[in-house]
């Protein structure tokens, strides 16, 4: 197979520590959030009207905000860690079977991407409305399942550090202890001991919610440790400074096909959550909005972080030829464009539900200005990418944004859905494998020092 382009991983020690500090710092200031509202801190009158946005976006202990969006991220973030481990331990493998063992991690990150959807769609608590159901034991049970099944197999792979060990186990510990802490609010409330409202006691939802969030954290260091380490077994020169330093051979072939794949099952997935699991499961009057996170919204955006994330890879290092522009501006406004939507969506349409709460004139005018955003970014792409076919995909996106932007859900999630997925599949490759990247503009370089020497 004719091989394109390499894809370089470069990270430093500096930058994994400032990631996992950013991390752990938002993980207090979300729980310190919590904190202050279950004891009434900040009410819903305090600053001038904006504590509601406070209690509404801020509230681990609650669904369809910020605060359980970005606990959703941050599963999606050990998915990846996973992933960058197959990728180095399957480079270092020769025999089939350690090569397939070695898919294990792939499981993983798959098993995290279902924790995310849970977080953010709530099907813990649909399944544990079911009759005869305890809400519990759906946690609880596959919990333990899930930890026994990690700790085998990370046990032979992760034992060359007491700390990349420890750090799952502390994880699943923490994982598990969720359940029960619902389990002990449920008993609490039978018993009188506070009233069945929102207002669960302070202490009970930062010790719920705490470990899970810090549970994450131990999973992301531990894949973090354990990547270096096999890429400085693997490349013992690697200077001290740098964390990860390896390179990815590919194709634009190999691209299309892995973001194909991702985008077909997440679509797959999509279908039979939105129209089988959630209509089939419990819904609507038996809870409250604040009970139900929104699955369409997870589908969508985690895919536009995905889109985000790999368009402001491919903006490093894109240069221009002569008469040419530069499609680095465009990667650049789709990425940031993407990440403000993924934040409205999963945050549960932060901008307009929760911001302009109460008031449809406002909540109009914030999908109007989304519209309009998504028609800027469309312009730029059609003025800066190199041919027809990339600017039609970037066209149909734009087209299905804007739509996106004056619709109410699930139809929103799902054009947007649809939007995003075709500019994956069809200008992402490109954006990643391009004739202006880093390598092939390095080695245009070294072909140009050649002639000039011959």
């Amino acid at each position: 197979m004719a091989r394109d382009t390499v894809l370089p991983v470069q990270v430093s020690r500096r930058q994994v520590g400032r990631f996992l500090a950013t991390i752990f710092a938002l993980d207090v200031a979300f729980l310190i959030t919590t904190a202050m509202i279950y004891s009434n801190v900040v009410t819903r009158t305090s600053w001038g009207g904006w504590g509601y946005v406070f209690r509404e976006a801020l509230d681990v202990g609650a669904e369809n905000n910020l605060a359980p969006w970005y606990s959703a991220i941050t599963f999606l973030i050990a998915a990846v860690v996973w992933v960058i481990c197959y990728a180095l331990e399957v480079r270092g493998r020769r025999s089939t079977r350690a090569r397939l063992l070695s898919w294990g991690w792939l499981l993983l990150a798959v098993l995290f991407c279902f924790l995310s959807l849970d977080e953010e769609g709530s099907f813990h608590e649909r399944l544990g409305a079911l009759p005869g159901v305890n809400r519990y034991d759906v946690l609880l049970i596959p919990g333990a399942a899930f930890g026994i099944v990690l700790l085998v197999f990370a046990w032979p792979r992760l034992r060359h550090s007491w700390l990349t060990l420890a750090l799952p186990v502390f994880g699943v510990l923490a994982y598990l202890s969720h359940p029960l802490q619902e389990r002990n609010e449920a008993i609490l409330r039978r018993a009188g001991l506070y009233a069945a409202t929102w207002h669960t006691p302070t202490l009970d939802v930062v010790m719920k919610e705490g470990p899970k969030l810090l549970g994450t954290l131990c999973f992301i260091a531990a894949g973090l440790m354990h990547a270096r380490w096999l890429n400085r077994t693997q490349l013992p020169s690697m200077p001290g400074e740098q964390w990860l330093d390896f390179e990815i051979s590919t194709s634009r072939r190999v691209i299309t096909q892995v973001v194909g794949w991702i985008v077909g099952l997440m679509g797959l997935g999509f279908i039979l959550v939105q129209f089988i699991a959630v209509p089939t499961l419990p819904h609507g009057s038996e809870f409250t909005p604040r009970e139900l996170g929104s699955p369409p919204d997870w589908f969508a955006a985690s895919l536009m972080l995905v889109a985000a994330a790999l368009f402001l890879y491919g903006a490093r290092g894109k240069t221009s030829g002569p008469g040419q522009l530069s499609p680095r501006t465009f990667y650049r406004l789709f990425s940031l464009y993407s990440v403000v939507l993924a934040i409205h969506h999963g945050g549960g349409h932060f901008l307009s539900s929760i911001v302009w709460h109460g008031s449809p004139r406002w909540q109009m005018a914030t999908g109007v200005v989304l519209g309009l955003a998504a028609l800027a970014v469309t312009a730029a792409g059609i003025t800066q990418l190199p041919n027809q076919a990339l600017r039609l995909a970037v066209a149909a996106w734009g087209a299905l944004a804007t739509a996106a932007a004056v619709q109410p859900e699930p139809v929103a999630s799902l054009l947007l859905f649809a939007g995003y997925g075709l500019v994956l599949i069809v200008v992402a490759p490109v954006a990643l494998v391009s004739p202006a990247g880093p390598v092939t503009t390095a080695l245009a370089g070294a072909s140009e020092a050649y002639k000039a020497v011959v």
